[in-house]
């Protein structure tokens, strides 16, 4: 389910939405590395989430913040999740739906993050939407077991409770948006089986 046997040709023609939520990421990051010598002042002015910014009207960083990250290595190890946990899902739904749910999840994170981050400095990464992806996981699995083998579905559990394990262990993790992710993802899923039934049909193997 999660293994990838495809050259890069093929994967760049199967999972456009994964290539460019990773593109707009890498060149983000790039732009901010090589134009700004403050790397903050640069993630405030590439859309990082700021609450007070927001409350002045810049509502546009409720989904930006989800394309810069707060180092390279932040980028790095956000963009190394992405890549693992975002393909079988694409193959789920589809590159326009996935691409429209990712977009969801971010700003729906966003929204959770803006309401109960108590810090001050400005936010900015990709994992509140993809514990958003762990969250349809999380959904199919617990609802729908028989969508997953009896093997992936024990990883992807554990997966996830790994997860959540290392949001509260791990310092300067937000796990408002960690969290809010994750239950995010778990009512985007169930609202997709409610607008399409269609997509209870379908499987991860």
């Amino acid at each position: 389910m999660f293994a990838n046997n495809e050259g890069l040709g093929a994967f760049i023609l199967r999972y456009k939405a994964t290539v460019l939520i990773v593109v707009l990421c890498s060149l983000l990051t790039l732009y901010n590395v090589v134009m700004f010598d403050d790397y903050t002042a640069g993630l405030i002015q590439l859309g990082a989430l700021d609450k007070a910014l927001i409350e002045a009207g810049e509502i546009w960083r409720l989904l930006t913040y989800a394309f810069s990250h707060m180092s390279v290595f932040h980028f790095c190890m956000n963009i190394l999740f992405l890549l693992y946990i975002a393909r079988p899902l694409e193959r789920f739904y589809g590159s326009a739906r996935f691409f429209i749910v990712y977009i969801l999840l971010a700003i729906i994170s966003g929204v959770i993050i803006y309401f109960l981050y108590t810090g001050s400095y400005p936010l900015a990464g990709l994992s509140g939407a993809g514990y958003g992806l762990l969250g349809i996981y999380l959904f199919y699995a617990l609802r729908f077991p028989a969508k997953f083998s009896p093997q992936n579905r024990k990883f992807i559990l554990v997966f996830i409770a790994i997860g959540i394990v290392l949001t509260f262990v791990v310092p300067n993790i937000t796990y408002t948006g960690h969290i809010g992710g994750l239950i995010s993802g778990v009512v985007v899923a169930w609202l997709t089986t409610i607008f399409n039934k269609k997509q209870i049909e379908k499987s991860f193997y």
